[in-house]
């Protein structure tokens, strides 16, 4: 009974999610997601309490289910392989249509869904910065980068990487296409060594063939 319980939230979560992105919060109903949920309006609220924070604990689970692309641990030549294609994944993910969505959902009036949500990327952005620290040290090293500064390089691929597809679709739509290739160039471009180039040309040149 318990399990079906769970699935039943499980859900109810999801599919006060999907509406949340679909829809301003103002416009979705208790009704319309206990419909969809196949689940009692009474059991929402002996749950959640309130439309807010069902809301609320649906944005949480958003969040902590996010399956945001990792750096490839193996299969790449060099370090530098291995940040352009995590730029690339990174920059597909979050131009995925249904992605949009959801961040264009968080983006609340709640004060506390504000907090959960920053807490969230906080915490996604320092363990980016540690990842993606020791991978430029090591493409700076190898010559492949400039050395212009660790923090410069991270901020530079974190910022690329959600500039176009996620404020692109916040201000144009969710169908506003991003060119994966050029944010891959704009990102590297500037921090490219010589040597860094041609491995540069050489991912592009693949990315246009697929």
């Amino acid at each position: 009974m318990a399990d079906k319980k769970t699935q039943s939230l499980q859900r109810v979560l999801e599919c006060a999610m999907r509406l949340l992105a679909e829809k301003a919060f103002e416009a979705v109903s208790i009704m319309e997601v206990a419909e969809q949920a196949h689940c009692s309006t009474a059991t929402i609220y002996d749950v959640y309490g309130s439309k807010e924070n069902l809301f609320i604990a649906a944005v949480t689970h958003a969040l902590q289910t996010m399956e945001i692309p990792r750096l490839p641990a193996q299969g790449l030549n060099n370090p530098l392989e291995k940040l352009l294609a995590y730029v690339e994944a990174r920059t597909r993910w979050f131009a995925r249509p249904e992605q949009r969505k959801v961040s264009r959902s968080m983006v609340s009036p709640f004060a506390r869904m504000r907090k959960i949500v920053a807490a969230r990327m906080q915490d996604e952005r320092a363990y980016m910065q540690d990842m993606l620290t020791h991978i430029v040290k090591m493409t700076v090293d190898v010559g492949l980068l400039r050395d212009v500064g660790d923090d410069v390089i991270v901020y530079n691929i974190m910022a690329g990487t959600i500039y176009e597809p996620l404020l692109f679709g916040l201000i144009f739509g969710e169908e506003t296409v991003v060119r994966f290739e050029d944010v891959v160039r704009k990102v590297f471009t500037p921090l490219v060594t010589e040597a860094g180039k041609v491995e540069l040309d050489k991912f592009l040149g693949k990315m246009c063939k697929r």
